[in-house]
């Protein structure tokens, strides 16, 4: 049983309906190491198609938590680059499967919250985001990207983050963004002639602009929530 176990990881599989019928073998013969290894072959080479997509599904059900991070890191920094998400059919339909991975969890989390903000339905929204913003489970190189998600949400006419929500996004601001700009700007002294793109739009030489503008928006949302939140009290 362990040399046939062995034998169907060398079956060479030219499609995925032949995957598929492998896995089929596996399952009824409970070997759960070789539909593992079929599952990471056929993730690898879907990763390589740029089928992104698939790639992610064969990971998940891999089972490999390191693949499935290095998969969602891939999906994670291209929106931070692009601000397209790429395969969101796929990670609208991940659900419990994500927990497999920390940062499969923060990628159908943010997918959340991009899908409520992109039907401006903002208290939803908010709430998710600074759920996230709590969280620890936020790659480094996201944290751009999330704090200046919150800058609509805080110029909201309707307040939809309150005074203590606003202060802990201003805490993140100089404990979480501040250090990697920092970071950021020693390696580009060291390579001067290598752009550093933050985010989107943003290269490391402009990205003064990001934190001036989370400041401002902070600045105003905390007026807003003070005057509201003193009203509702009294």
């Amino acid at each position: 049983m362990a040399t046939l176990e062995m034998l169907l990881t060398k079956i060479p599989i030219k499609t995925e309906k032949q995957a598929l019928k492998i896995l089929d073998i596996c399952s009824k013969k409970q070997f759960i190491n070789a539909e593992e290894e079929i599952c990471k072959v056929q993730a690898k080479k879907s990763f390589t198609e740029e089928r992104y997509g698939n790639a992610l599904e064969w990971a998940i059900r891999s089972r490999d938590t390191l693949y499935v991070t290095s998969i969602a890191d891939y999906l994670l920094k291209h929106y931070v680059q692009t601000g397209d998400i790429l395969c969101p059919d796929v990670i609208a339909n991940i659900e419990a499967k994500m927990f497999i991975s920390p940062r499969l969890v923060f990628l159908a989390k943010y997918f959340d919250f991009y899908q409520f903000y992109r039907k401006k339905d903002l208290l939803p929204a908010a709430e998710l985001l600074l759920n996230l913003l709590e969280s620890e489970i936020i790659p480094e190189y996201f944290w751009p990207s999330l704090l200046v998600d919150t800058i609509p949400l805080l110029e909201s006419k309707d307040p939809k983050i309150f005074f203590k929500e606003t202060c802990c996004i201003l805490q993140h601001l100089e404990s979480n963004l501040m250090p990697l700009i920092e970071k950021k700007k020693k390696h580009m002294e060291k390579h001067p002639n290598e752009p550093i793109n933050i985010l989107k739009h943003y290269r490391l030489d402009n990205v003064e602009q990001i934190v001036n503008l989370l400041r401002l928006a902070c600045a105003r949302n905390l007026s807003r929530a003070i005057i509201i939140e003193n009203t509702l009290i009294n």
